[in-house]
Parts: structure tokens; C-alpha cells; sequence
């Protein structure tokens, strides 16, 4: 077994990996990822994001779920495929989340409702932590509010509404802290202005678009709490979601 590692936050603070059966597994030493460093890097700056492409029409609300399993070795974010037979975002991965129903007291009631609904994760399951800044899907049609939560020890994800999600898959999270994994970004003229879209390769998928930037303001919170900048991006020249969003672009 070989075990590597490298000093942060003035030596404070330690990320070593471990390579276990050829597969690169990541702890964090010292101030470890664990709820308390999660809800104390919730209480940080979030990212700011241009919105005045958004049209004048207010975007409706909708919300989702980040629910982390930092009980496992090499922690996870709870993930999902979206079924392909679905009008909007079919086939893209998303955190599981919604549009406010009726009943639902609050926006964290409807992300808790629809990822009981969709990975098998209700209230009962998760202890909430806090929430990330709100960001508009590119259609500028909803403003998402994510909201994250730890998962007890002992529970897992599992498929839930087959006819919504394709599967369901577990995000690393401290593999693109260290560096193991590197996540890509590309410039995006947008209706006047240039977007800077980060994306996560998951193997045979990809995470982008309003998914990837909640999921990078997550990662760019907690680099800050550990005392370290979060690694640059790969630029790409070409778009993951390939051009079904060209017809929602506008201006120049």
C-alpha cells in the first residue's frame, strides 16, 4: 500500500491518499471533513454570480438536496442521472430536487420530499447543515436553492422513482480538492455576456450546468475552510451538453 500526502494551511493541516487495490482513495488529515467543517464552510462568502442575462420575468423557485456521506472513506455527494424520457434535462446529472408542491412548508421540505422521492433519502435520513447560494438554470426558468445535509452512518441511496432517474451515482468530493481529479471549465458567450461553466467528468457522464456550479461553490467553501485554493480548471474548447441550449442564448 502506498500512502502519499502533502501539507496545507501553513502545515496544519494534512491530504494524503491512499492507493488500495489500484484505486486512489483521499483523506483529509488534520481539520478532517466532517459535518461541523461542512456547516462552518456553509457559514463562508458564496459564489457570486452575474445574473442580468436573467430575463425581467422572476425565475420560479425550486430546490435540491447535496447530501454528503462523509462516513465513507473517500466521501461522497448523492448524485443522479435524470431519466431520458423527461421534457426538461433528460439525461443530464443533477442532485435530486424540485419545484415547491403543495404541503411543502419550506424549500428545504420540498428538496428533502423529492430526494426521498428520487435516491431514498428523506428527513429521517440526513441531518440538514445549511444551504449554497442560489443559481439559475441557463434557461433563466428557475432559481435553484440547494441545501445540503450529512446522511447517517448506515444509510444508503437507492433508486426511487424509476420513471424520473436513470440511476443514481455518488460524486466524489475530496478527489478534486487534492488534485486527483481535475475538473474543467469552458467560456460561454451568453446573451451579452461570458459565463465561465465549470464541469465535473464522471466517467461516461458528465455533471454541468446549474448542478456544476452548486457543486463548485460546495468545493471552492470547503477549499477555503481547509486553508487552500481549490485547483485551477482544465479549459476545454468544447461544450459537454453539445448544443441543446443554442436556442436560449440571445444577443450576440
Amino acid at each position: 500500500m502506498e500512502k502519499r500526502g502533502r501539507r496545507l494551511r501553513d502545515g496544519r493541516a494534512t491530504i494524503s491518499t491512499q492507493e488500495c487495490d489500484g484505486r486512489i482513495v483521499c483523506r483529509v488529515g488534520g481539520p478532517s471533513i466532517d459535518a461541523e467543517l461542512v456547516r462552518t464552510a456553509l457559514g463562508g462568502p458564496g459564489t457570486v454570480l452575474d445574473t442580468a442575462w436573467i430575463s425581467a420575468a422572476a425565475p420560479a423557485p425550486a430546490a435540491v438536496l447535496l447530501a454528503l456521506r462523509l462516513e465513507l472513506a473517500a466521501p461522497t455527494v448523492v448524485a443522479m442521472l435524470r431519466a431520458g424520457n423527461l421534457r426538461d434535462h433528460s439525461n443530464e446529472v443533477a442532485f435530486p430536487g424540485g419545484k415547491p408542491e403543495v404541503g411543502d412548508a419550506s424549500l428545504l421540505a420540498t428538496a428533502l420530499r423529492e430526494s426521498r422521492e428520487e435516491v431514498g433519502l428523506g428527513g429521517d435520513d440526513v441531518e440538514f447543515l445549511g444551504t449554497l447560494s442560489a443559481v439559475p438554470v441557463i434557461t433563466g426558468k428557475y432559481l435553484i436553492h440547494p441545501h445540503v445535509a450529512v446522511v447517517h452512518a448506515g444509510r444508503t441511496p437507492h433508486l426511487g422513482s424509476a420513471q424520473e432517474v436513470a440511476r443514481v451515482l455518488e460524486v466524489p468530493l475530496t478527489d478534486w480538492l487534492t488534485g486527483e481529479r481535475q475538473w474543467e471549465a469552458v467560456k460561454l458567450p451568453w446573451r451579452g455576456t461570458e459565463l465561465l461553466m465549470p464541469h465535473f467528468p464522471l466517467g461516461d457522464v458528465t455533471l454541468f450546468g446549474a448542478s456544476a456550479f452548486i457543486f463548485h461553490d460546495l468545493l471552492r467553501r470547503l477549499a477555503l475552510t481547509l486553508g487552500q485554493a481549490l485547483p485551477e480548471p482544465v479549459l476545454r474548447e468544447t461544450y459537454p451538453w453539445g448544443d441543446r441550449y443554442a436556442k436560449h442564448r440571445g444577443g450576440p
